[in-house]
């Protein structure tokens, strides 16, 4: 009902989050209903949350500076990993976004970033 709903009004792309608490089939369902509904309409999912309140129990903790550069290799990129694998011939997906309001030093986060987007073009 609510991506029709998206769709009757003209929403073209959609933001949603398929964080650590989410299973990647859960992604998938949500691309899989848009594509049996024939809408026409692209996803952005966001793999991560910087706050603790959203994500899985393993995941719920604020992030600093060494989650950012090493720690994230424990809970998030496993999830990350399977998410994208689980839709990876889905063009469906407009974009990935890596974290929501991430904050940590500028080149800690480019570096995050590069490390984290690389390892997806990989797969």
């Amino acid at each position: 009902k609510t991506l029709q709903l998206l769709a009757d009004t003209g929403v073209n792309s959609v933001r949603l989050l398929s964080l650590s608490k989410h299973q990647p089939e859960d992604l998938k369902r949500v691309l899989d209903t848009a594509r049996e509904m024939k809408l026409e309409m692209k996803f952005i999912p966001v793999l991560g949350n910087h706050w603790s309140h959203v994500e899985a129990k393993h995941s719920a903790y604020n992030k600093d500076e060494s989650w950012y550069r090493k720690d994230f290799e424990h809970h998030y990129w496993p999830h990350a990993k399977a998410t994208v694998e689980a839709v990876i011939d889905y063009p469906e997906i407009l974009m990935w976004e890596l974290m929501n309001e991430p904050e940590a030093q500028p080149e800690t986060l480019r570096q995050f970033a590069d490390d984290v987007s690389t390892r997806m073009r990989d797969l």
